[in-house]
């Protein structure tokens, strides 16, 4: 195959990035260090699940506070529906309806300022990512009696911490991407940093994560297509990372044959049911993955792309995937040709070299076929915008995470790919 040799060539802060065969990377369970897992939240998987949302928020006290984005559940009607299973069990509620795709640190404070005045007790999160994101940081400060702004929990600068659970949230995903309905961070822009950081805690796990696959039949082809890359990315940066382990390993590569199998199918059509079910189920294993085994290089970059450039999380992430993949390839050549397996490749007959190159091309192919653009210069970076994206870049954890060591030269070259 022509596209993972020329990596070979490519010059990287270590010299040339030399995909060779190597011994097998597996580690017995004795050579493996001690590891932890944790997911507190509830799930309620299936078809119709959204049903349940009545029962289950009616033992946790009301006002509840809906929180969502300006007019994708209006307009899909999912906003009625909701509406109708809290009527049907007399459940008072307030909407919060201003969040944006790129929530930023003012929207969080508002919405802490508005659950606080109409004295909410349980936050219920309807939408994407972004609209779950801002409704865990309104649960999860709600109860913040030195509450100022949510930049002061912001990774990064930000010093304090929160001890202790808020108000109980439910998080309801309307897209199959994102996984924050299981995750234990929201991230937020901080307009005054151009920065994009989380704000993360054991204490801002949903309570009860409610995944209906039928809320996501309607979406849009390139919401399909930014959100599935956005799963992909976690699942295979999260089963590569430095912090994986035997069960997110389990759980990442179960993720990723879901994605190979429905992904494209769900980008063509939208109604195909049994591929949205598989999406949403590669999302919530994408969501446990990354909470457990964090991330790496692409989704150190991507949110500052978004906060500096404004480019969506899922679009960012696709034009980064590739690459990261090609950088990742000669540390972890035995997990790469397992991800080409799961992705449907054939890789019998191939060297352990060979099977792995096959994760580079299967990607870009599925990132050609959901029409992900693959430039930055698309989204109007330039050469002078990249040197401020690797000093950001560097002090991700997402970066630290990352299987192979990155410097700010390295960032560099990676984004110089990517402008071309």
């Amino acid at each position: 195959m022509d596209d993972c040799p020329q990596a070979s060539s490519r010059r990287y802060r270590g010299g040339v990035l030399a995909l060779r065969d190597r011994k097998k990377e597996t580690l017995t369970i004795k050579e493996r260090k001690m590891w932890e897992f944790y997911l507190p939240t509830r799930i309620i998987f299936g078809r119709g699940s959204l049903n349940r949302l009545g029962i289950e928020v009616k033992s946790l006290g009301e006002p509840i506070l809906l929180v969502t984005g300006k007019k994708a559940l209006r307009e899909s009607g999912i906003l009625d529906r909701v509406s109708r299973i809290l009527n049907k069990e007399k459940i008072t509620s307030v909407l919060y309806d201003r969040v944006s795709p790129e929530p930023d640190t003012e929207v969080v404070d508002r919405g802490v300022t508005f659950a606080r005045q109409n004295r909410c007790k349980v936050v219920v999160g309807i939408g994407g990512g972004s609209a779950i994101d801002v409704a865990k940081a309104i649960a999860g400060l709600g109860l913040e009696e030195s509450f100022a702004s949510i930049a002061e929990y912001l990774e990064g600068k930000g010093t304090k911490r929160i001890n202790s659970y808020g108000l109980p949230f439910i998080a309801i995903p309307t897209t199959a991407g994102t996984g924050a309905e299981v995750a234990r961070n929201a991230v937020i822009i901080n307009r005054n940093t151009r920065s994009k950081r989380s704000f993360r805690s054991n204490y801002l796990f949903a309570r009860i994560a409610i995944i209906d696959p039928t809320l996501t039949v309607d979406l849009p082809q390139e919401i399909t297509a930014s959100t599935g890359i956005d799963t992909l990315t976690h699942l295979i940066e999260g089963y590569v990372s430095r912090k994986a382990n035997f069960l997110t390993d389990i759980l990442a590569i179960k993720g990723i044959s879901l994605v190979g199998e429905s992904l494209i199918s769900a980008y063509n059509n939208g109604s195909d049911l049994e591929a949205r079910e598989k999406m949403c189920l590669a999302s919530l294993l994408g969501g446990v993955v990354l909470t457990n085994s964090g991330l790496g290089i692409a989704h150190g970059v991507s949110p500052f792309l978004g906060a500096l450039h404004g480019i969506p999380h899922g679009v960012a992430n696709g034009i980064l995937l590739p690459r990261a993949i090609e950088f990742n390839l000669s540390s972890s050549i035995q997990k790469f040709k397992s991800v080409a397996s799961a992705l449907g490749e054939k890789i019998e007959g191939l060297t352990e070299k060979e099977a792995a190159c096959k994760t580079l091309s299967a990607v870009e192919r599925i990132v050609k076929e959901l029409g992900i653009p693959q430039s930055l210069g698309e989204f109007g970076v330039k050469s002078e915008d990249l040197s401020e994206l690797a000093k950001k870049s560097l002090t991700s954890n997402s970066t630290r995470g990352n299987p192979r060591e990155v410097s700010y030269e390295d960032l560099l070259l990676f984004l110089k790919k990517i402008m071309e």
